[in-house]
């Protein structure tokens, strides 16, 4: 509002039409060029030791936990402080959409790195010769050693290493305490004993929580490991040159797994967080970062529930194979980079264990329990504020994972194992006969797209 004499000429309180769209018309030509997703203000750095970093915001499930405005600013305010005075590399640092990128890259308009990278997207990098091998670089063992092997299998491919990892994500067992107390029952450490416990789960009008294949494509690859068997055939260059999943291991794995969801009434589609919350689903297999949900969204609760290893199977010895196929989130320099040396000191330099526990700290801090960092690094994991219980059971399930290096046309089995779960879960078709059929197609596209790498294939 604005204060004038009652006889003031006063301006127009609005543009006209062509004021208006002559001033939207300036705003849109502008949107090209101006670089709204820069973090840096550092205009004034020398280029010869600048160094451009894009930050990838995701957005999807494919981060464990995509970044925002808030988490770039963390990212370059702990650059400002520490990484620029003590190495004398300037970084510009910009937010990019993840879909970018790989343009970004093809076009040679590339940055020198870029963090919070997803797995399925470093190992396509990988496969097209986009990423730099870090293995090759000096202190690379000093780097990557703090890290569980499966975690740099996961950024691995034809023997090199692409990536470091920044976060990880894996799942456990979410249990209801005091309603497994109260009906009498244990907490499984076996699917025999998963199965044991669905009468008494069922006679009380308690349900248990399997993801389906969509939500969790992880999971009945690691049924498959559980089981003894294995996702692909060859080993070293020729790993992926066929699929695996023609075994009894892996047909008894896909077998179990749909068994669930078709002979014990299993719901695939349902909201776990709140049912879990309501008490209807007192237990239930989900990412360890439900954790984080469930701390702000039902603190109702709190103290009730806690989360543990994955049920297993039981090996003959007595021993339990829990494996659980792990997920990363990885910081990589780009093969276009021509300063190659400032790069590798600013990967360095981020993923260390210092750097990346100052950031979840500050994350924390700022944004909440619910913002809780899921570091890769276990020296960070232990620091954060974790119970001695938490740790103790999130360290154990890290111990029994798995990484999966880069295979040219690996979508084709997550599709096709997606198709068969539908089919036998939706359609009632026979397991074993319906994974069978679709082995065909992804063989067919893992040697086609072996051919395409010029890699060894099957004729």
């Amino acid at each position: 509002f604005i204060v004038s004499a009652p006889n003031a000429d006063l301006k127009r309180a609005q543009n006209t039409f062509f004021e208006s769209f002559y001033y939207g018309a300036i705003r849109f030509f502008a949107s090209f060029f101006v670089k709204t997703s820069r973090v840096s203000e550092d205009t004034a750095a020398p280029s010869d030791n600048t160094i451009k970093v894009w930050m990838v915001n995701a957005g999807t499930a494919a981060n464990t936990q995509s970044i925002g405005r808030e988490q770039a600013q963390i990212i370059q305010n702990l650059i400002e402080e520490k990484f620029a005075p003590e190495s004398g590399i300037h970084v510009e640092l910009q937010l990019i959409p993840v879909d970018v990128v790989l343009r970004a890259a093809l076009a040679g308009n590339s940055p020198d790195a870029v963090i919070g990278l997803s797995q399925a997207t470093l190992q396509d990098f990988a496969m097209r010769g986009a990423v730099v091998d870090l293995s090759k670089l000096d202190s690379f063992s000093e780097a990557a050693g703090r890290y569980y092997q499966s975690e740099i299998d996961a950024a691995s491919y034809l023997g090199g290493v692409y990536g470091i990892p920044e976060q990880a994500d894996f799942m456990m067992l979410f249990t209801r305490n005091d309603i497994l107390k109260e009906i009498g029952a244990e907490t499984p450490r076996t699917w025999e004993e998963v199965k044991e416990i669905l009468p008494i789960l069922k006679k009380n009008n308690y349900e248990f929580f399997l993801p389906n294949a969509q939500g969790a494509p992880n999971f009945y690859p690691s049924m498959v490991y559980q089981f003894g068997g294995n996702l692909y055939q060859g080993e070293e260059d020729d790993y992926g040159i066929a699929c695996d999943l023609g075994t009894e291991y892996a047909m008894e794995a896909f077998k179990t797994y749909t068994d669930f969801f078709t002979n014990y009434g299993f719901n695939p589609n349902v909201d776990f967080s709140t049912r879990f919350r309501t008490g209807e689903m007192p237990i239930g297999v989900v990412k360890y970062t439900t954790y984080c949900t469930l701390e702000v969204f039902a603190p109702e609760i709190k103290g009730l529930w806690s989360f543990h290893p994955l049920p297993g199977y039981e090996n003959e010895d007595g021993t339990i194979n829990n494996t659980y196929v792990i997920e990363t989130v990885n910081s990589a320099m780009l093969q276009t980079s021509k300063k190659q040396k400032q790069t590798w000191e600013f990967i360095k330099w981020w993923t260390s264990t210092d750097t990346q526990l100052k950031y979840a700290n500050t994350v924390e801090s700022v944004m909440g329990t619910s913002a809780r960092y899921a570091a890769a690094d276990p020296g960070v994991i232990e620091q954060l504020p974790w119970s001695n219980t938490e740790l103790e059971q999130i360290l154990t399930q890290m111990e029994h994972s798995i990484g999966i290096p880069a295979v040219p046309g690996n979508y084709m089995m997550t599709r096709m194992v997606l198709y068969a779960f539908n089919n036998v879960v939706a359609e009632g078709a026979n397991p074993r006969e319906t994974l069978y059929l679709n082995l065909k197609e992804i063989d067919k596209e893992l040697t086609n797209k072996r051919k395409e790498f010029h890699l060894s294939a099957v004729q």
